[in-house]
């Protein structure tokens, strides 16, 4: 898993020499809590938003990413803490036969536990939580497409097919870059492999 960081960042780097090289200095710095609070949001992605946790910083690194995937406005995404051992993050569908699939609703659980995994969402940056939103988000741009019975097969695909999850990540890395989160989603990358809480393996 650290070779295919390591190629994630090189992508990375080419994209930022490209699309960073023209933007004033200080641009792609740290972004700090007070510049989300006085964003804009808008109160369509506020009301289908729904918290289960009190934590601004979670809440509105969200709202940030989320605002990047306009396309989205009119889809349910509910944040909630989980314990997990194999995931920081994990975006879900909540599949309903009875439900269209434009109305279904979907779910990005964050886990509470660092001891876990290694990784504690507190110890990142606000931009690598924006950057690590970003992705998941990316993979419900992926669900949205698909079937009840398309997400079935996806999910069984996940679990048993290493190529196929690489590809679904690479998916959900590159939707992320492509609605301008790149910056974000490198510096959540670098922490990652840069961390000696977390495990090679991971």
């Amino acid at each position: 898993m650290k070779t295919t960081g390591i190629f994630f960042l090189l992508v990375f780097g080419i994209y930022l020499a490209v699309n960073c090289q023209d933007m004033a200095e200080g641009a792609c710095s740290q972004m700090l809590m007070n510049d989300l609070y006085q964003m804009d949001f808008s109160q369509k992605i506020i009301g289908n938003t729904k918290v289960r946790f009190d934590n601004d910083t979670l809440y509105y690194a969200f709202l940030f990413a989320r605002m990047h995937y306009r396309g989205l406005d009119d889809v349910i995404i509910h944040l909630k803490y989980k314990k997990m051992r194999k995931s920081t993050m994990r975006s879900q569908p909540q599949v309903n036969v009875f439900t269209n699939k434009s109305n279904r609703v979907y779910r990005i659980l964050i886990n509470e536990d660092p001891t876990l995994n290694g990784i504690f969402y507190r110890d990142f940056s606000i931009n690598s939580i924006i950057g690590w939103f970003g992705h998941e988000i990316g993979h419900i741009v992926d669900y949205f497409e698909r079937s009840d019975l398309g997400l079935m097969v996806f999910g069984l695909n996940y679990v048993f097919s290493d190529r196929f999850m690489r590809t679904a990540e690479v998916f959900a890395d590159s939707t992320a870059v492509f609605h301008g989160l790149g910056y974000h989603l490198l510096e959540g990358a670098e922490f990652c492999l840069n961390s000696d809480k977390i495990s090679p393996a991971y």
